[in-house]
């Protein structure tokens, strides 16, 4: 047929460039009789042919589809036209990843934190005639409340929140809100520090508390809410060391450490802190300037995590492919209302998320329970080539479908974990970095499509 060609080396299907274009037809072309190219517009290949860059789509009638990436036309515009054309909607750009092809979502998820904070219920707030109680934090810090008679629950939780923030941690870490259904106000706590209670004590006016969440999520043992994971609390770089964060882009790691690196001076040839290059001198830092040869690009290039054969948590034993998403994804406590809530919010949103926005069912491969969250290994090695202006494969057919993953732009959760208090990020910094769990970070769902 004449849309399929057969060429004997790669030499000759670069020769042939011409008569393929002339021929303004989708020609699929088979190189040294196994390597498979396609050229043309919006070209479908097999699952088992797709490639970096490469665009997995959804139609109604075909289900989950793959389109060539380097079939899509220049521009934005263009491609948008063109999937409309062919009736398909973008879901994912495809990332092989352990010889399993994944999907990553063509857009940001929202803000998350990695767990929910420690939360109880105040009841019984007399807002006619005023009081005044006493909030235990660990039974060992004493926060005083006073409220004035005619105060609304508004203006009390506002006291509260202010008034604890005071006395712990800044009003960062604290809310405060009114749950008019229950008449009470809900106090939540987000902070890397152990709580194991908040409660009310000595009232005056027959205010009390009742505990929301069963423990401290931002600060929790997995085994103690009956979790099998594995926690690693240690990255290797191509140096040898071992500390809590390494490179992973090297282009976002040069360009951002020469002017915002440590300043310190007098380090040895192994350290943590990663040096900016005006310290980076036989004066300054003589060992570490000597080992590699007074050159700033080399002594990056070793700040790099050690992968693949690293040990730590970028060992084959944690490439579990949503496996950890969905674990805690599972773990809820009943809210103020006896609703259940998430314990891991970044988790829950990934197994719930639906890209379609039309509640495509489970087991179609884009449906809710289908994404998860990357792990630190899949991050390291999804951040490890993109370019800072966007020219790799991945962030071209992203740019096609209006939405890039540049690494100075991207920092998003992991699922796993390094501590009790500490999860993994793949920063804006180029790195694979520690965060503490109650802080908000962007997520971005993957999904395998086996």
């Amino acid at each position: 047929m004449e849309q399929f060609k057969n060429y004997s080396s790669e030499a000759e299907y670069v020769a042939d460039a011409s008569a393929r274009a002339s021929a303004k037809k989708t020609i699929v072309s088979v190189v040294a009789d196994s390597e498979a190219k396609f050229d043309g517009y919006g070209v479908f290949v097999e699952k088992e042919f797709t490639k970096d860059g490469d665009l997995v789509v959804y139609d109604a009638t075909h289900g989950v589809r793959f389109i060539d990436g380097d079939t899509l036309p220049a521009t934005k515009a263009l491609t948008t036209a063109l999937l409309s054309a062919l009736g398909v909607t973008a879901v994912a750009v495809v990332f092989r990843y352990k010889d399993r092809v994944v999907g990553v979502d063509v857009v940001w998820g929202p803000n998350q934190r990695w767990a929910a904070g420690f939360q109880i219920a105040i009841y019984g707030v007399d807002t006619t005639n005023g009081g005044s109680f006493t909030i235990a934090h660990n039974a060992t810090t004493n926060i005083d409340i006073a409220y004035s008679a005619g105060s609304t629950l508004s203006e009390v939780a506002n006291t509260i929140k202010t008034t604890c923030a005071t006395a712990l941690y800044g009003l960062d870490y604290w809310t405060a809100t009114v749950n008019e259904e229950a008449g009470a106000i809900v106090l939540t706590m987000n902070y890397y520090l152990q709580c194991t209670s908040l409660e009310v004590v000595n009232a005056s006016a027959g205010e009390y508390s009742r505990q929301i969440t069963p423990i401290h999520y931002q600060n929790c043992n997995f085994v103690d809410i009956g979790v099998d994971i594995v926690q690693d609390n240690v990255v290797y770089r191509k140096n040898g060391l071992a500390t809590y964060y390494a490179g992973i882009n090297y282009e976002r790691m040069l360009a951002r450490f020469r002017t915002n690196g440590s300043a310190s001076t007098n380090q040895p040839v192994k350290h943590s802190e990663i040096l900016n290059e005006a310290v980076f001198t036989a004066e300054d830092n003589p060992l570490v300037y000597e080992y590699y040869n007074g050159s700033y690009e080399a002594y990056i290039a070793d700040q790099m995590a050690k992968r693949p054969y690293s040990k730590g948590m970028l060992e084959p034993k944690q490439h579990t492919f949503g496996e950890n998403t969905r674990k805690l994804a599972a773990i809820t406590y009943l809210d103020i209302n006896g609703e259940q809530q998430p314990a891991f919010p970044f988790a829950h949103w990934a197994t719930n998320y639906d890209p379609m926005g039309i509640g495509v069912e489970s087991g179609t491969r884009i449906g809710a329970g289908d994404w998860f969250n990357m792990d630190a290994d899949m991050g390291a090695a999804f951040l490890a080539d993109r370019k800072i202006d966007g020219s790799d494969i991945i962030n071209l057919t992203l740019a096609k479908v209006g939405a890039t993953w540049r690494p100075q732009d991207m920092s998003v959760w992991t699922e796993t974990s390094y501590s009790v208090r500490k999860s993994m990020v793949v920063t804006s910094d180029g790195s694979l970095h520690t965060y503490d769990r109650y802080g908000s970070n962007r997520t971005r769902a993957v999904a395998a499509f086996d």
